[in-house]
């Protein structure tokens, strides 16, 4: 069932036939629509306050997104938490974890699939 069928669709009936209905939910597709919308109305903003097209609000959104992943790859960096190891060959940094935070990380109890 999908987000649209799931959310936006009234319902009736009882309170159990709601709970089955709300228990056979596919979460991962409901977030993925989420997310989807959500983008899309982050983007109908950009293209309103800068009177643009979607493509450009798509670029404008990408550098945004981009800038602050490095930000805060910088931030990380500063604080011994991530090592930058080289460059691409267009002269962006390449990360990795350092060896304080891959210790830590080996550490965290991880969950059986």
């Amino acid at each position: 069932m999908n987000y649209d069928d799931a959310v936006l669709q009234p319902y009736s009936g009882s309170i159990d036939g709601l709970l089955e209905k709300c228990a056979n939910l596919d979460a991962d597709a409901i977030d993925q629509q989420v997310e989807e919308y959500n983008k899309s109305k982050v983007l109908y903003n950009i293209m309103e306050q800068f009177d643009c097209t979607l493509e450009e609000a798509e670029v404008l959104l990408n550098e945004a997104v981009l800038g602050a992943i490095k930000e805060q790859l910088d931030i990380l960096v500063a604080a011994g938490k991530v090592k930058i190891v080289g460059e691409d060959d267009d002269g962006n940094p390449l990360y990795a974890a350092a060896d304080e935070a891959k210790e830590k990380a080996a550490k965290v109890p991880r969950k059986k699939s």
